[in-house]
Parts: structure tokens; sequence; C-alpha cells
């Protein structure tokens, strides 16, 4: 497989703002707000007619009630099944009108678009151990984009403020089965799949029903907002494929979710299902969860060795940090932006320069160093029987 330009039809030159990868769709938001999506469609992901087992199967009254919310151009996408694997448009439904979509997420079967008056649309479906589990406790698959959360409205639901009203949603962000908001108050709204404890705010053992209503549901997760006299708010949440970051305005990182591999970077192994505090984490500024096993916080006040899996303290380092070796001065380097991937260490890429080079000393990067190599040198031990320079030590 070659990497080849990918033309998406009647866009008439504009740009791309933002393309996010499912489990195996793709989604493209437009300047002007429009979204295109390709990829498989069993499920509902692509948020589009296809020519699918699952559109091809639809009744007629099932594809009335549907063509219901919709009118304009976006009834007309309604009308045709075109290819999965091309790129097309994804309708917006009736109420949507007048917005525009500022940002996507896209998990293993489910795709979230985010509106500018602080809504969500979601389509598709979540899964767990035993299959689909439902877009919501009404609908298995969900064919095309629905409102999942509309900020404002009076209501009673878990997801209000303490006014009776919910706040709008500043950010997503998707796991494989589970999606988070983050809200104009600095909390944090999750919904979907919480076999992990991903979701943050259900235990271990539930019923089918109460598992259906409470997991799809978007609902606050309570996370701890006062220490002592501080009040502190989340201002970032990330998902990884079973797990929830959440960063908070003092620096701190709490997680819930698989910890299997200790990648929450918590002590006690297995599954976390309430937020719980990352130890080690100061003046953190991003987090990176990987996909099964690793994650990454950032801190902007750590130098380069306190780069982490999981944390940035010693004690809670739970996989491996991609180094590499200056040529110029023979000094490791961790890279400033980090890709986490599926089952493997973070790739720490150059995000300041261009090509392979680094902050450091400016020089070009030679070889891959393991963490426990590039600590050695930081450390001041000898690697390789000499002593490295330490002229290069801080990235940031």
């Amino acid at each position: 497989m070659r990497p080849g330009l990918l033309e998406i039809a009647g866009e008439d030159h504009q740009s791309v703002l933002q393309v996010v990868c499912g489990g195996m769709h793709t989604l493209a938001l437009m300047e002007d707000g429009r979204v295109y999506s390709w990829g498989v469609n069993d499920e509902g992901a692509l948020g589009r007619p296809t020519a699918d087992k699952v559109w091809n199967e639809l009744g007629e009254g099932a594809f009335a009630a549907m063509k219901d919310g919709f009118r304009g151009a976006d009834l007309g996408i309604l009308g045709t099944k075109s290819d999965p694997y091309v790129p097309g448009r994804v309708p917006m439904p009736r109420e949507c009108e007048g917005k525009k979509v500022v940002q996507l997420s896209a998990g293993d079967s489910h795709s979230c678009a985010l509106l500018d008056d602080g809504s969500v649309l979601s389509w598709g479906t979540f899964r767990d151990a035993s299959g689909v589990m439902g877009f919501s406790a009404t609908t298995r698959l969900q064919l095309v984009p629905a409102v999942v959360y509309t900020p404002g409205e009076d209501s009673t639901l878990s997801a209000a403020d303490s006014h009776g009203r919910r706040p709008a949603v500043l950010s997503i962000s998707s796991g494989a089965d589970h999606v988070c908001a983050l809200t104009g108050d600095g909390t944090v709204v999750s919904w979907g799949s919480g076999q992990q404890g991903q979701l943050g705010r259900v235990g271990e053992r539930m019923s089918e029903r109460m598992r259906l209503q409470t997991f799809l549901v978007p609902t606050v997760v309570p996370v701890k907002r006062t220490v002592g006299r501080m009040h502190r708010i989340v201002v970032d949440v990330a998902c990884g494929t079973y797990s929830t970051f959440m960063l908070l305005s003092d620096g701190s990182v709490y997680a819930c979710g698989l910890n299997n591999y200790g990648q929450l970077g918590i002590d006690s192994l297995g599954v976390v299902y309430a937020p719980t505090l990352v130890p080690g984490t100061r003046g953190v500024t991003k987090v990176f969860p990987g996909q099964v096993r690793p994650s990454l916080c950032l801190s902007v006040h750590r130098a380069a060795v306190e780069f982490g899996i999981g944390a940035v303290s010693d004690h809670s380092l739970t996989g491996i940090v991609a180094w590499r070796v200056c040529l110029a001065c023979a000094a490791p380097h961790p890279l400033p932006d980090i890709l986490c991937g599926e089952e493997l260490p973070p790739l720490l890429w150059p995000a300041h320069v261009r090509s392979t080079r680094t902050k450091g000393c400016g020089r070009r990067l030679g070889q891959w160093l393991s963490e426990a190599q590039a600590r050695g040198w930081v450390g001041g031990e000898e690697h390789h029987g000499r002593r490295r320079r330490s002229r290069c030590e801080r990235v940031l």
C-alpha cells in the first residue's frame, strides 16, 4: 500500500480542518463545517446511506421516519446509496440548521461532531464484550447523525449544572466505545460503554436494563475539584481505547479505565472505575493517552528525562519512551510531540522543527535509544563505556 492523494469532490478547493480515524472508518471536517466520511459502514459509523447490508435491510417505515428529520440538500443525500469507500458528505439533521461543526471524534463503531453552539451529534453504535451494546436505550444502530447533547435546556438530568441548565460543550474525545465531553463550567460528561471503567462514574455490577439507561446517557463524571482552599476545574479531557484522562487546572491528572498494563500510571493494576489521581503529576500541560498500553503526560516544568509513560515521575513509569541520540553531541533527545500507537511505545516526533531536527543543539538525530539507556545518560552514568555530556538536557 502506497500513500496517495485523496480528493474530496464538491468542496471547491476548501481546506480540510480536521481528520479523525475510527476503528475502520475516517471522518474529515471541511472549513465550511461540512463532514465527509468513508470506510466500513456495517454499524452506521459513516452516518450516510451506502450500499451495505444494514442499509439494504432497512424497512420502508424506518426509512420514512428517518427522512422526517432532514430537509433540503441533506434530505437529498438520504435518497442515494453511495460507495462507502469513497468520501461522501454526512447529512445534518434539520435542528442543526444555522450551526457549524467545529470538531470531530471517532471510535470503533461510532462518530461524533461538536457544533459551534456547544451541542453534540453522534451516530453509529457502541460495543462491549458481548457485541453490539446499542446507541441508546431504544436504538441499536443510529444510521444518521442525531443530537445527543443540547446545552441550555432546563433539565433534571445529571448532565445539568446546579442551576438546572446544561453547559455548552467545548471539546469532545472518543475512545474505542465511549465518548467524553468537556463543558464550559469545567466538568466532564461521559457516555458509551463503561465495562472497563472508562466512563468514570459506574461500578462493576449493574443490571442490563440499568446499564443501558446509565451508560448511554451523557452524565457528569464526578472529579474531586476542591483540595484545601483551592477550587479546580477540568481543563482538558482525552480518551484512550478503554481509558479516560482528565487534566485539572492545577496541572494534576486524574484517570480511570483499564489499567492492566499500568497505562493509567496508577499503582493498582486492573480496572479503575472512579477518577483517580495519577501520582506525581504536577504542572502537566497535555495528556496523550495510548491506544492499549502506553500513555504519556507532558509537563512544561520538567526536564526532558521526566517525560514518562502514564506520569512524569520516576516511580510511576509504565512503559518505554522513544529517545534519539544527537549525532553532534552524542546526547539522547526526547522529542516534544507525541504519537501513541496501539500496543506500541509512543513515538516522540519533533513538533517545532522540520525533518529530523530537534530543539536541543539543533543537530540531526541518529539511532533510537531505550528509556533505560537514555536515563543512564541523563543521570550521569556511563553508557557504552563513556560518559555523556549534558548540554542538551532540556528540550522545551
